[in-house]
């Protein structure tokens, strides 16, 4: 359901590596970062800036950790 209130949001990733390819074509990126409890409700809990950053720090400290450049 997200998919289709966002209009596919999930895949904007993709569309960047390919702009000339329709959304309803292409895929989501496997590996791109994600929302910890879908978009919809991502947005949500963003209403709240206290519950958001005590979700999304851990996370955001081990991509940091795994693939920013040193």
């Amino acid at each position: 359901m997200s998919a289709m209130v966002l209009f596919f949001l999930t895949r904007h990733s993709a569309h960047h590596e390919k702009p000339k390819v329709q959304f309803w074509k292409l895929d989501p990126r496997i590996h791109a970062p994600q929302m910890p409890y879908g978009y919809l409700t991502t947005l949500l809990i963003c209403l709240i800036p206290p519950i958001w950053y005590s979700i999304i720090t851990p996370d955001l400290d081990k991509w940091e950790k795994q693939y920013a450049p040193v």
